[in-house]
């Protein structure tokens, strides 16, 4: 073999052997890579997993009504659209109904307003949903119309229900001012008869009235519990 041939087979030996070095180190940052993507998606993954077990959280175990401060049409609104979206979501995850905590502090406000949600939390009742009232601070009028509604109703140890009869405010003809006090009077039955049809026989109606008649009546979670309108203290 001439030198000149010798020479270009150690050159393409040389070559051959950076090509196999230049392999090797592409080979190897491949690999790194494909650690890292690994890496990265394993991340993603759990993630996603803990975003997921976060949102099945969030609906399922911890749906949740807020009835705080003056009942209104907004604050309604807000409950009755979330709870038909905790009912949906149920139907779409092909779950059967479960519990939904009510949390209840305020107090009062407007009484057919809040008799909208009364009667879809009594809507939900029928189709299986279970409600736990909770009342913290104290519900006054339609706030505490709103625990009888519950299937289940609790009163914190420092809480307090307070029941009068409903108010308006009212103008007009002497006989406009007879038929809103006639209406007012059917809607202060209505009343009476939410928490006589909870209370479990524990008040008879007469002794109901003579508290209830022209004054607030002060209850605190002993005595709410001992007149059947409320199920626990806790």
């Amino acid at each position: 073999m001439t030198i000149d041939a010798e020479t270009a087979k150690v050159n393409k030996d040389l070559a051959e052997a950076r090509q196999f070095d230049a392999n090797a180190i592409k080979a190897s940052a491949e690999a790194d890579l494909f650690v890292l993507q690994k890496a990265d998606l394993e991340v993603h993954f759990r993630s996603t997993e803990r975003d997921e077990r976060l949102s099945r959280i969030t609906t399922t175990t911890n749906r949740t009504l807020v009835v705080w401060g003056q009942i209104n049409e907004e604050l309604i609104y807000t409950n009755i659209f979330r709870l038909r979206t905790f009912v949906h979501e149920a139907e779409y995850l092909g779950e059967k109904p479960s519990a939904i905590d009510v949390i209840i502090c305020g107090p009062g406000g407007e009484a057919f307003t809040g008799m909208a949600l009364f009667d879809e939390i009594a809507a939900q009742r029928r189709a299986g949903w279970v409600f736990n009232g909770y009342v913290r601070g104290w519900a006054s009028s339609m706030s505490g119309i709103l625990l009888q509604a519950c299937t289940n109703r609790y009163v914190g140890p420092e809480s307090w229900l307070l029941i009068h009869e409903p108010s308006m405010q009212t103008s007009g003809k002497a006989s406009d001012l007879d038929d809103n006090a006639a209406w007012l009077r059917r809607m202060s039955d209505r009343m009476v008869n939410v928490f006589l049809d909870r209370c479990d026989n524990k008040i008879t109606r007469t002794a109901f009235m003579k508290k209830y008649n022209r004054q607030d009546w002060a209850l605190n979670a002993t005595e709410a519990l001992g007149f059947g309108f409320a199920d626990d203290i806790r």
